[in-house]
């Protein structure tokens, strides 16, 4: 008991040491001064608690006392438990470093924190461009309203997890007096619906638990996989629109010009959904049980373990379909110049909040320097830029994107990266991250997101033969 406070003590507080020293840049020698100043300073505060337990014990005996019956007792006693970690480090750095230098580590404690923020902020904007579509002058106006709704974060943590629920649900505090100065009115609107997060499969009937007959499983089951396309479809028909309207908005477009493209927007999506349709059929019914009298609830447990193919893949993409790409020709060189410079700049801003908060997230488990994470942002980049679209399986409005919310995707890039974060990192640092159980099962995904960003550029090179 004593000896693992005495740890749980100690090592944040060696921790936080060391992210000053190399904060202050004092020379890496004094690192074992420290260390050994955060042992004293530990050493202290936990055999002052032993002395005030052994004060308890000795007023109140107990033979065979086991560490849930001192727990009680200490209780008891009301015994003064040894300060938090935070106060013992207060203690800490006004005794270990001079008032400038103390100054200056928390100046670059709130840089740190501010990074951090504008790379969140950077990364929520990016979730809501696809159900928004921001233009360039739009994005920069709502940057500094994106940092302000940004939740507080502590400086260090690595269970921080990155999760749409804090990041978009903070998004949807932005007011109408917020946005209506720079977003149109069907912007705005996207803005809330996509905060709120996406429609998901609708519920089971109310009587999941009656007994179908044969038609009646047939018609289950019918009504599953329709259920499932016109989700879909209600998902693609949504980003084609968005699409339009970013037109119209852009270029600008008057109304009778952009209903063509509407139209085709919309035709696009049917020829799409029609081969989704017959490939999703295909490929549930084969796997399903025999109709043996199951319930409904039995049933469609069963479907949505089996009806989950993904749309995805050359065949699926709307913008491909020979409809939607006649009526995009029909638009003037300079329209569609204009229109596709725009698409560009809003692609080049996802792939820089992508490694913003990437190295974010790295940032929360290692604690860089400012230098430092300047000097790794640029090679994530460039990885980004490569590799993005193979990171999982995208994103979906009010959900985030799926590779920064699991424990070992998120640093992927550390990964791919390695030699270039190693010799960024301190060697405190990178055992850091050697010890926190993500290198191995991260290295599983890296050689997965290989293989996918292979067989995505073999696809396109059939899509797109020179």
């Amino acid at each position: 008991m004593i000896k693992s406070r005495l740890e749980n003590l100690r090592k944040p507080l060696a921790e936080q040491l060391s992210v000053a020293r190399r904060d202050l840049a004092l020379p890496r020698d004094r690192a074992p001064d420290l260390e050994q100043q955060a042992l004293e300073f530990a050493t202290r505060e936990i055999a002052a608690w032993e002395s005030r337990i052994k004060e308890a014990v000795a007023a109140d005996p107990l033979p065979d006392l086991d560490e849930p019956g001192v727990t009680a007792l200490l209780k008891r006693a009301a015994v003064k438990p040894p300060r938090v970690e935070s106060e013992l480090w207060a203690e800490a750095a006004q005794k270990l470093f001079s008032p400038e230098e103390q100054k200056q580590i928390k100046t670059l404690a709130a840089a740190r924190i501010a990074r951090r923020k504008d790379a969140n902020a950077r990364f929520a904007l990016a979730e809501l461009d696809d159900a928004v579509a921001f233009t360039s002058e739009q994005r920069n106006a709502l940057l500094p309203l994106a940092i302000r709704l940004q939740p507080a974060q502590p400086e260090s943590s690595s269970l921080v997890m990155m999760s749409s629920t804090p990041v978009l649900q903070a998004m949807a505090k932005a007011t109408d007096d917020d946005l209506k100065s720079i977003l149109d009115d069907p912007q705005r609107e996207r803005w809330r619906t996509a905060c709120q997060g996406g429609p998901g499969m609708g519920a089971a009937p109310s009587s999941a638990n009656s007994l179908l007959d044969e038609e009646g499983d047939e018609q289950a089951i019918s009504d599953f996989l329709l259920e499932r396309a016109e989700q879909e479809k209600r998902v693609q028909l949504q980003k084609m629109l968005v699409r339009v309207e970013d037109a119209a908005r852009v270029i600008p477009l008057a109304p009778p010009r952009l209903r063509p493209l509407e139209l085709a927007a919309r035709g696009s999506v049917e020829a799409v959904l029609g081969k989704f349709r017959g490939v999703l059929e295909g490929a549930t019914r084969p796997n399903l049980r025999a109709y043996e009298g199951q319930s409904v609830a039995m049933r469609r447990s069963e479907l949505e373990s089996n009806g989950t193919i993904s749309f995805s893949g050359p065949e699926y993409v709307v913008e491909e379909m020979p409809i939607w790409k006649h009526a995009v020709q029909s638009l003037g060189p300079a329209e569609r110049e204009k229109w596709s410079r725009e698409i560009t700049q809003r692609l080049e801003f996802r792939q820089d909040a992508a490694a913003k908060v990437a190295v974010s997230e790295f940032d929360k488990l290692v604690t860089m320097t400012a230098e430092q994470w300047q000097n790794l942002e640029t090679p994530v980049l460039k990885f980004m830029r490569e590799y993005l679209p193979d990171l999982g399986s995208g994103s979906t409005a009010g959900f985030g994107a799926s590779w920064l919310r699991d424990y070992y995707c998120r640093f992927i890039p550390v990964i791919a990266m390695e030699t270039e974060v190693k010799a960024t990192l301190e060697p405190e640092q990178w055992a850091r991250w050697m010890e926190s159980g993500r290198p191995n099962q991260t290295k599983f995904y890296w050689e997965q997101t290989k293989s996918q960003h292979a067989e995505r550029l073999k696809a396109e090179a059939t899509s797109h033969p020179p």
